[in-house]
This record gives C-alpha cells, sequence and structure tokens, in this order.
C-alpha cells in the first residue's frame, strides 16, 4: 500500500483504512473455499482473522436530492429536493482523506468504496449492513452522464445490477442509478482518440502519451492509466455480472444493467468468461426486451446458477435447459431474491448448455 510522500495508506495518520480492511476481508473469506476446491486442509485460524477484522469505517451524512442536468436548481425547496440522512463508506475511522485532509461526503463515494471493488469483498448480493451502506456509497459515486469519470467507477455497476428508477426514485447523485453504458462507451471511444491524436498535452511527469501499441498511459484530464484501462471490464459486467462468490456459488446475471439503460439499445456477446469457470453467450433486444441465445459452456463442471433474465419465468419448470445433444437437463428453483427467479444445474466440465423459458 505504501505511504507516498508521508501520506498514503500505509501512514500512522489512518486507524482501519478501508483498503487494507476490504482486501484482508476478502482474502481470508476466500481462502477455505480455494483450499476446498483443491483438496487442501482448511486452516481454523482463518475464520478467526475474519471474524476479527474491523468493521468497515463508515460516518452518517445528509444528502439533498439535485435536478438533474439542465434543469432548475431547487435550492432550500425541501418539496422538489428531498434531504435524507445515509450512512456511507469512508476511507478511515478518523475520517480523513488519504492526504490527511477531513474527508468530504463526494469525495469519501468516490474513495472510499474498496469493498466493492477492486477487492469484490461486497456485491449486489450482500446483505445486512456492510450491503446497505455499499448501496448508498455508490449511489452517492455515480456521476454525471457527461463526465469522463464513468469510465473509472466499477463499483456502481456491481452494486446497482438490475435497480431500476422505480426501487431507487430519487439517486442521491445527478446521474441514473448505477453507471451507464451509452456514456461509457463514448467516454471510452472519446479517450482512445484523445490517445492517438496529435498534438496531445503533455505533462512534465508523463512525458509520454501512450505506448508503441498506442495504449495510453494517462486520460486527458492527467489522470489513471490503470484505473481507465478498467473501462473494458466495466462494459463486460453490463452485459454479463457475477455475484455471490465466495459467499456461495457464483451467480451469472445477463445484461443486468444494460436492459435498464436508457438509450443503450440492444446488445449481445459471445464467450465472456465468468467466474466458476463458465464461458457465457447472450442477446438481447430492447425492443421486445427479450434475452435470447443463452448458451453456457462449463469448465470445470461447477453447479450453475443463473438469475432469470425472463421476468415470467419462476417457478419449477419455468426454464428448460439443454446439452448440445438436445437432452434435458433437470433444473432446480433456488427461489427468487429481490431482481428474480435463480435456477441452477448441475454441469460436467466441457458440458455446453443452451438455456430458454419454458414455452407456455
Amino acid at each position: 500500500m505504501g505511504c507516498a510522500e508521508g501520506r498514503g495508506p500505509a501512514c500512522s495518520r489512518w486507524k482501519n483504512v478501508i483498503m487494507t480492511v476490504a482486501f484482508l476481508k476478502r482474502l481470508y473469506s476466500t481462502l477455505p473455499v480455494i483450499a476446498a476446491e483443491l483438496g487442501e486442509p482448511v486452516e481454523p485460524w482463518w475464520q478467526e482473522m475474519y471474524e476479527h477484522l474491523p468493521a468497515y469505517p463508515r460516518t452518517n451524512t445528509q444528502v439533498c436530492r439535485q435536478e438533474p442536468l439542465g434543469q432548475p436548481h431547487c435550492y432550500n425547496d425541501t418539496k422538489r429536493c428531498p434531504c435524507k440522512n445515509v450512512t456511507i463508506f469512508t476511507m478511515a475511522d478518523n475520517g480523513t482523506d488519504d492526504k490527511g485532509n477531513a474527508e468530504k461526503t463526494m469525495v469519501s463515494a468516490y474513495y472510499s468504496l474498496w469493498p466493492v471493488f477492486p477487492s469484490e469483498h461486497l456485491d449486489a448480493d450482500s446483505l445486512g449492513i456492510d450491503g446497505r451502506v455499499a448501496s448508498s456509497t455508490t449511489s452517492l459515486a455515480s456521476v454525471e452522464p457527461t463526465s469522463l469519470a464513468v469510465i473509472d467507477l466499477p463499483s456502481t455497476i456491481k452494486m446497482s445490477a438490475g435497480r431500476t428508477r422505480s426501487e431507487n426514485p430519487w439517486p442521491l447523485s445527478l446521474a441514473e442509478p448505477g453507471a451507464q453504458p451509452v456514456p461509457m462507451i463514448k467516454g471510452l471511444h472519446d479517450w482512445l482518440t484523445w490517445t492517438i491524436s496529435s498534438p496531445r498535452p503533455w505533462t512534465p511527469w508523463a512525458p509520454d502519451q501512450h505506448r508503441g501499441n498506442l495504449f495510453p498511459f494517462m486520460t486527458p484530464n492527467y489522470a489513471g492509466g490503470l484505473e481507465e484501462i478498467g473501462v473494458t471490464m466495466l462494459i463486460n459486467d453490463m452485459l454479463l455480472l457475477v455475484t455471490g462468490w465466495p459467499r456461495h456459488d457464483p451467480i451469472l446475471r445477463l445484461f443486468p444493467v444494460w436492459r435498464y439503460a436508457a438509450g443503450a439499445g440492444s446488445a449481445s456477446f459471445r464467450g465472456l468468461r465468468a467466474k466458476g469457470g463458465f464461458v457465457v453467450s447472450a442477446a438481447y433486444n430492447n425492443e421486445t426486451d427479450h434475452v435470447s441465445g443463452v448458451e453456457i459452456r462449463s469448465d470445470v463442471g461447477r453447479l450453475c446458477a443463473l438469475l432469470s433474465p425472463w421476468p415470467r419465468a419462476s417457478g419449477d419448470g419455468a426454464v428448460t435447459v439443454l446439452t448440445a445433444s438436445g437432452e434435458k437437463v433437470p433444473v432446480s428453483w433456488r427461489g427468487n431474491d429481490a431482481r428474480g427467479a435463480i435456477f441452477e444445474w448441475n454441469t460436467t466440465a466441457g458440458g455446453l448448455y443452451s438455456v430458454a423459458p419454458t414455452p407456455l
């Protein structure tokens, strides 16, 4: 983690800094799962370490609704712009940012989401106080659709999967719930266009604006590099998101953000890899709001769990799974979560499965 200029995360001025706690929680919650899959002994002290880690630092703050871009500001009009108290994550217990300054609400929302990403200890399936706080914090961290910062906010996708405006009637920020596909793809396009343009801005600490293969070192706003490269992963997450692991078997979610985003249009993907050793393909038609062409290859033979992308497909027998030879596979209905029905079936290593709603 380091302590750059005497002010980094490893400095003594911080207590229970959230990124350290997040990675330790992920480490000690994952070790037993990995050991079991490898046939290795599970050390009891791993669970003991996990249970004795400090809670994520958090604080209470008041947030008021803001009108969308282009609309008049409400200021003190509490009817148009109501306020509410929310609990969000902070960088550390003593309420300072990475420079030792008093932490501001929006700064905290942007930079205290390490439990969601990159540690991936929390996600849209997370329950309890940590799940609720993560949801509130990511709602604050949503950004204006015109901002290139959308390429640096994976946490909003991982926590907002399938969330519609009706479920979150007023986002805490100016953006729609969750990061949006259209501005993210436009941001990626503009960023890559800037990368290969000439002349480019120059700063003393980054004289080489791109690699020999035109891979960008930094963005037009002089920030990031590796951080912004993650936009490709974020686009994939809007098409296929996996939640739940290692708390339980991973759950595959198809088009969890894409189908709820204004103006995103139809989409399809082939061969996206997912946690659990699955390779997935699917297509979404925004005119009919229908998902089709769902194929899942199992590389290791794990139990496959799928959140039904068909709203009416719920209950035993509502989904049909076929092998490559056309044989019907027994499917269990696990029940429903907040986003819909979850179905699961046993797979064999190398098996290819097609999934579709059972015809009425």
